[in-house]
């Protein structure tokens, strides 16, 4: 028999998926107030603690708990109760239950088609409350959650996926005016229908394999293009306004990110390889292109774009990763064969081995085994001055015992 987790099931849509997954004949756990408060950190974590004690797989969790306030206020972690409730505590419910849903289960997130900015500092400020846009946010960071944790998630057997059941009759608006109330209850549906489409999804084998979709009843439908990547051109120019406002043009730009997803090659997550590109090479490509735009006026300014070993020999089970590494390096000779006649440097930095760390040091039997993360600081500040006269395009980094 199917366990299905259910939050927010004494609310409209809660309540009448429950009922319908007791008509198919369901385990089904009920979580709502007293029992699970999702504004409360400290509740989820007493929740997820008694489903792992007395569950022994979960074969779907349905996040619909939701709140809409009119006023600023904070939950017991000092945190603004709608971020806290409609998405930390959905976000922290799913992955202490990480284990149980392993192995076939499925998550997934009620939701609505919001592109507002989730601009957490924002959120957490009283003086820039706004009930409407706060609520939009958590709506937005839904999304963004659901389509991130499908690309995670694979490795662990676990499907997710977002449910937009569109205006149903509840009391989630209760504290809003009485005459959008009023014009809500007008053109909303009844809740049994977005019950009957999320109790399929939650068990019909054909969403078996479904994951990283955004449903409207039972019909997939576009996300709003925000909340699939961070990786995206108006976020990056955004960026760049703000410290160009704020400072200056910039006169020196690192690029350091990238995405490193590993495995077969037959068994690799497209998901997984689609983010190490965009992460990795894209990405590098809007932050690069915006640099250049401001750097160009002066004819000065260095973009650094760090690379790996990966970027000029592909490993095995390492795909993605080269696949990335490889576009960020020719981009990079790309660039400086355009951009340097024209007074930036441009240069990329394979950095080859392991970096040390507090999590990594080195071992007293091999000293400098590691790649000590000053040195290669002190390597870029030396990139950064290097004449014009002399410039290096690229440079390999890797400590004295590293084979190549």
């Amino acid at each position: 028999m199917p366990t299905v987790v259910v939050t927010g099931a004494t609310g409209a849509i809660g309540s009448a998926t429950v009922a319908a997954l007791v008509k198919r004949r369901v385990q089904v756990v009920s979580l709502s107030r007293p029992a699970l408060d999702l504004s409360s950190m400290a509740s989820v974590r007493a929740a997820a603690r008694e489903l792992n004690r007395t569950v022994r797989h979960v074969d779907a969790l349905l996040n619909i708990a939701a709140v809409y306030s009119t006023t600023y206020r904070k939950n017991g972690d000092g945190i603004e109760l709608m971020l806290a409730t409609n998405h930390l505590g959905p976000f922290l419910l799913t992955n202490l239950l990480r284990d149980r849903l392993s192995g076939g289960g499925r998550v997934i997130t009620v939701t609505a088609p919001s592109g507002t900015h989730v601009d957490i500092d924002r959120l957490l400020d009283r003086d820039q409350f706004s009930a409407y846009h706060s609520f939009s946010a958590t709506k937005a960071a839904n999304l963004q959650f659901t389509f991130e944790l499908a690309r995670r998630a694979s490795r662990w057997d676990v499907r997710a996926n977002a449910f937009h059941p569109g205006l149903v009759r509840s009391e989630l608006m209760r504290e809003s005016s009485r005459p959008l109330r009023l014009a809500l209850r007008l053109i909303s549906s009844s809740p049994d229908r977005a019950a009957h489409d999320l109790v399929d999804l939650a068990l019909s084998p054909a969403h078996a394999g479904t994951t990283g979709w955004f449903f409207k009843g039972t019909r997939r439908i576009d996300p709003p293009k925000s909340t699939l990547d961070a990786a995206q051109q108006g976020e990056v120019e955004k960026l760049f306004d703000s410290v160009e406002a704020a400072f200056a043009a910039p006169d020196v730009v690192v690029y350091n990110a990238s995405f490193r997803t590993r495995g077969p090659f037959v068994e690799l997550d497209p998901l997984d390889v689609e983010k190490a590109l965009a992460v990795t090479a894209y990405g590098a490509f809007l932050v690069a292109q915006q640099a250049a735009r401001r750097m160009l006026p002066k004819k000065h300014g260095a973009i650094l774009l760090t690379g790996a070993s990966a970027g000029v020999k592909g490993y095995p089970q390492s795909a993605p990763f080269a696949m990335g590494k490889f576009a960020l390096r020719g981009l990079a000779q790309s660039m400086a064969r355009e951009l340097s006649p024209q007074g930036i440097h441009v240069a990329h930095v394979v950095v080859d081995g392991g970096i040390r760390s507090a999590r990594r040091p080195d071992s007293a039997e091999s000293p400098d085994s590691t790649l000590d993360p000053d040195a290669i600081a002190d390597t870029y500040i030396h990139l950064i001055h290097q004449p014009r006269s002399a410039w290096a395009w690229e440079i390999e980094l890797r400590p004295w015992v590293e084979k190549f």
